[in-house]
């Protein structure tokens, strides 16, 4: 059972609560960070910067797209990373004027030492309580034995060098169990989970089936994604990492609301961070949560499986409609489609108003249709 009174840590740090804001774009101006504390949160990971010897230029915009699926996302590096020196006056300003722990967190392209070794060395003058080590922008692959084991040596040069606490912040390129195996000796004071995900996979409008893709930008070959649906994997890697590593776990990834917390808490985080509810209800958010810990120590949330109420609906197709390209006769979810004289027809019997043939079809000659009762609609209508 999780107790709003138990130990979180971010790091070394110990936390009031175990609400951390993920490095986002809430966390990349003074004014959002201030609220985030006012409203609760116990530490705040800052949005991460480059390292030094890559040159900042401004560039770029954001194009967001929130869907069913997710809250989709594309930018550019230029847009999206800090500066160094504005990443440097951002804690420096911040930190004097909120009691919530800030984090900075730095972001490089390579396994080489010197350019790390110098955006800590920059951010040791204003005594963070810990730096997070971005991962998400390594542009070598990390499933190669080799690559992980530079990593692991960097990591390890880098802990060595400064006593600020280091935190990795894990991608989905780094699996636990080689997170552990190869970096847990490296000296890292916690992990980090999880960024989004990098997908192809653009969002579609049922209005344009070859794609909607994100408004307002063209040439995008793919998109961050974010959304409750990454809950489970960040659950596997809380899970796994836990039963693995003694480090503190700083979970995060698909966090929706108070159950959420609670699950990842329970399965061994130290402490979770969010981003993506923040992004779209505001820092109120923390203050429900908060709430909903404190007023149900130690009971769980979980509302459990609920059976839903079906009204019954039946396909119908529109044959003007219909382009008999026959993808709705040929699909395998079920048999309620038949061909006959060249034209695809339901079959009240066997038709339960699923609605996956409605979705599949282009032409979207396919609708449901309410049924009032069954049983005289299949009596009077019969096979049509």
């Amino acid at each position: 059972m999780i107790s709003i009174s138990k130990k979180y840590y971010l790091g070394k740090s110990r936390l009031s609560n175990p609400i951390v804001i993920a490095s986002c774009p809430a966390t990349e101006d003074q004014r959002r960070l201030i609220v985030c504390g006012e409203n609760g949160a116990a530490a705040a990971i800052l949005k991460s910067c480059k390292v030094p010897d890559e040159q900042h230029i401004m560039m770029g915009n954001r194009r967001f797209s929130l869907t069913a699926r997710g809250l989709w996302g594309t930018s550019t590096i230029d847009r999206e990373l800090l500066s160094l020196r504005s990443a440097c006056c951002l804690l420096k300003e911040t930190k004097a004027e909120t009691d919530m722990l800030l984090f900075p967190s730095i972001a490089g392209f390579n396994l080489n030492f010197t350019p790390w070794s110098k955006a800590i060395e920059a951010f040791e003058e204003y005594e963070p309580a810990g730096i997070q080590l971005d991962l998400f922008y390594l542009g070598c692959d990390l499933s190669i034995p080799e690559n992980m084991t530079l990593l692991s040596e960097l990591l390890h040069n880098l802990t060595t060098r400064t006593k600020i606490p280091l935190i990795a912040k894990l991608n989905h390129n780094i699996r636990p169990g080689h997170a552990s195996k190869c970096l847990e000796n490296s000296g890292l004071s916690g992990w980090s989970l999880l960024d989004s995900i990098l997908t192809p996979y653009l969002p579609y409008g049922k209005e344009r089936h070859d794609g909607l893709g994100l408004r307002f930008v063209k040439g995008v070959g793919s998109a961050s994604l974010f959304g409750s649906w990454q809950l489970p994997i960040t659950m596997e890697y809380t899970s796994s990492l836990r039963r693995l590593s003694n480090l503190p776990i700083l979970a995060g990834g698909g966090v929706h609301d108070t159950c959420d917390v609670q699950a990842l808490l329970s399965l061994g985080a130290s402490s979770v961070q969010v981003a993506t509810r923040i992004l779209i209800e505001g820092p109120r958010w923390i203050q429900r949560v908060l709430s909903e810990l404190s007023e149900h120590d130690g009971e769980s949330l979980n509302p459990g499986y609920h059976m839903p109420h079906f009204i019954p609906v039946i396909a119908e197709i529109n044959n003007a409609l219909c382009e008999n390209c026959m993808r709705c006769s040929e699909q395998m979810m079920c048999n309620a489609i038949k061909v006959e004289d060249t034209k695809p027809i339901v079959s009240p019997l066997l038709c339960e108003g699923c609605g996956f043939c409605v979705d599949l079809c282009r032409a979207g000659a396919i609708a449901l249709v309410e049924v009032n009762d069954i049983a005289t609609f299949t009596k009077e209508g019969g096979d049509k």
